[in-house]
């Protein structure tokens, strides 16, 4: 059980562990993402690319805070990384929109079945972005951190 409990709450830098819990996150984030969308559309009439876009800028803040604490937390909790993971999002944004966009406006698809498709790609970019740019650079810092920890 203590295995577990280390597994799913300490710090990881393995790639194969960070990519369950940032699909984790990703699925927090798009829980909040869908349901925005479908309020904006059907509560308020919204036009589904505008209700994706202020879906999608919620779902960036819970990425944030769940990326910095949980998936890379081998990072400083800066103002300059929110703003790269933004400019990072801004991207995710934009293939998101232009997903929806395509899908439901040129090829007549319902906007939930558009929207996932949208969400899987890019969960895909903002995965990448994160973890190669963005927090890739405390990654020595941190080990050094965790080896003077560990007395080695």
């Amino acid at each position: 059980m203590y295995a577990l409990k280390r597994l799913l709450t300490d710090p990881v830098e393995s790639t194969l562990l960070q990519m369950p819990r940032a699909l984790v996150a990703s699925c927090l984030a798009a829980a909040v993402d869908m349901g925005l969308l479908i309020l904006f559309v059907e509560r308020f009439a919204w036009n589904p690319s505008a209700a994706a876009v202020m879906g999608y800028l919620a779902g960036v803040v819970i990425q944030y805070v769940l990326c910095l604490y949980w998936v890379f937390p081998a990072t400083d909790d800066n103002n300059a990384g929110f703003a790269v993971f933004a400019l990072f999002s801004i991207v995710g944004l934009g293939i998101t929109w232009g997903v929806l966009t395509t899908l439901c406006d040129v090829g007549g698809f319902a906007y939930p079945a558009a929207k996932i498709v949208a969400l899987g790609v890019a969960f895909s970019w903002n995965f990448l972005s994160r973890k190669w740019l963005l927090f890739r650079a405390n990654r020595t810092a941190y080990e050094i951190d965790l080896q003077t920890t560990r007395g080695a």
